[in-house]
């Protein structure tokens, strides 16, 4: 995975802050993993990976998002990342530039992910 640049990190890592945000507003647990932190994890493939934020409620983590940048919306985040995070109870939520949603979109029918995709 390509190291993003600064400018990159930061918007990243404001997403990452303001879905948080806005999840806690909807009464969700959040716990986000922003600049590589690892913060919270969940087990696919017998392995912990540690996605930008985990949402929940009662307990039960039932939403992983995943925030990509202009740089980061590749066939390598996704069949390295996507497929792996997909894989599992929770719903994966993709979120990423307006421009790259159809790209986001093509990548998860070419990998078959189950995913949804947010843009900011």
């Amino acid at each position: 995975m390509k190291k993003r640049t600064h400018y990159e990190q930061n918007i990243h890592d404001r997403e990452i802050a303001k879905l948080g945000f806005f999840e806690r507003l909807r009464g969700n647990w959040v716990c986000t993993n922003p600049d590589g932190k690892r913060n919270c994890y969940v087990e696919r493939r017998g392995r912990k990976v540690y996605p930008d934020l985990l949402v929940g409620k009662n307990g039960r983590i039932n939403r992983l998002i995943e925030v990509e940048t202009e740089s980061s919306v590749t066939e390598d985040e996704a069949r390295n990342q996507w497929v792996v995070y997909a894989e599992g109870p929770s719903t994966l939520q993709i979120h990423v530039p307006r421009n790259k949603e159809s790209v986001a979109k093509a990548l998860i029918r070419k990998f078959r992910i189950r995913a949804m995709v947010t843009t900011y």
